[in-house]
């Protein structure tokens, strides 16, 4: 196996946990209604409170890429994504959620830019599209399963509640990083 397959596997691994940080509120969304007394309204919010993050966070980290590179730069933005899901978890109000899904999002952004343009780099132009599409297609639906399959059977049959659930899966991120 060279090289490239190896990044291409980290990526993915990578990304997973990018997609599983802007789902994870969705999958164990009942748990946050009944915790905080949320509706669907709020939840909405903190959908999008993630996703503008995100988006405006990408430039950064693309060029944070520029500087130190794609391995720290995705290293680094995948241990700030398991330190924001633990801080998700210890959220005491709807406002502090809000802020953690927001912190989340800036370092959850720190992945798909970068492992993008590293996957240019390492993969030809024949054997890109194959490559870019392993990276989002198995990373993303592998995040979204854990999102929204894992922590909530996890929160539900394993952990005492959401909380500890979300824990766990941000000490396996942080793991990861």
């Amino acid at each position: 196996m060279t090289y490239r397959w190896v990044i291409l596997i980290f990526g993915m691994l990578a990304y997973t946990t990018s997609y599983f940080a802007r789902s994870n509120h969705t999958g164990i969304g009942k748990l946050l209604s009944a915790d905080f007394g949320i509706d669907k309204g709020a939840m909405g919010l903190l959908g999008s409170s993630f996703l503008y993050s995100y988006a405006l966070s990408q430039l950064p980290w693309g060029v944070a890429s520029d500087r130190w590179g794609s391995r720290k730069a995705v290293g680094i933005g995948v241990f700030i994504t398991a330190l924001t899901l633990w801080g998700f978890a210890t959220s005491t109000s709807f406002n502090q959620l809000v802020f953690w899904r927001v912190a989340n999002g800036i370092a959850a952004a720190s992945v798909y830019v970068v492992m993008a343009g590293a996957l240019a780099r390492w993969f030809t132009p024949k054997e890109r599209g194959l490559g870019q599409t392993m990276f989002a297609a198995v990373g993303g639906t592998t995040g979204e399963a854990t999102a929204n399959v894992v922590l909530p059977y996890v929160a539900v049959y394993i952990a005492s509640g959401w909380r500890q659930s979300t824990e766990v899966i941000a000490g396996l991120v942080a793991v990861a990083a």
